[in-house]
């Protein structure tokens, strides 16, 4: 059973005590926002060189090392952990892209601190894209998933 609650409490302490800004996108900032959908996963966005550091700690939970990742969507630096059967995707905020289906080409994807929100959710103070950047990134990826939260996020 997933226990979500515990594992963003888990990779939030961790952050906090290693100084790491973090803000939170994807699936997971559109639950914060309200969504009704099923979480897939808690999506966070550090610094690279803040991805590297906390690599060694969170080794153990490691379901998919620390590398480049591409796919028909995303081309990041990219590691994903499993705390608690919580799904964790954790990348760096430098050099990644999404793949806009509209324009039919590769776009910086840039979750920027300065267009977050701070918001308490679960008992936790965090840093969440803003709803509208939200909704245009989504609004690039337009998978199944994306169509949803945007449908929900504008009503």
């Amino acid at each position: 059973m997933r226990q979500t609650k515990k594992a963003l409490h888990w990779i939030n302490n961790l952050l906090r005590k290693r100084h790491i800004k973090s803000i939170i996108f994807g699936g997971f900032a559109a639950k914060i926002y309200g969504s009704a959908r099923e979480l897939a996963d808690i999506d966070i966005a550090i610094r690279g060189r803040d991805l590297i550091k906390i690599n060694n700690e969170v080794g153990k939970y490691c379901v998919r090392d620390l590398k480049r990742y591409k796919d028909k969507n995303w081309d990041a630096m990219v590691t994903t952990i499993n705390y608690l059967g919580q799904e964790i995707d954790i990348i760096s905020v430098e050099d990644t892209k999404i793949f806009d289906k509209s324009a039919k080409k590769w776009l910086p994807f840039k979750p920027y601190f300065n267009y977050s929100s701070k918001i308490n959710f679960m008992g936790e103070n965090l840093l969440v894209v803003r709803k509208s950047e939200l909704i245009k990134y989504k609004n690039k990826l337009l998978r199944r998933v994306d169509k949803k939260d945007v449908e929900y996020l504008l009503n």
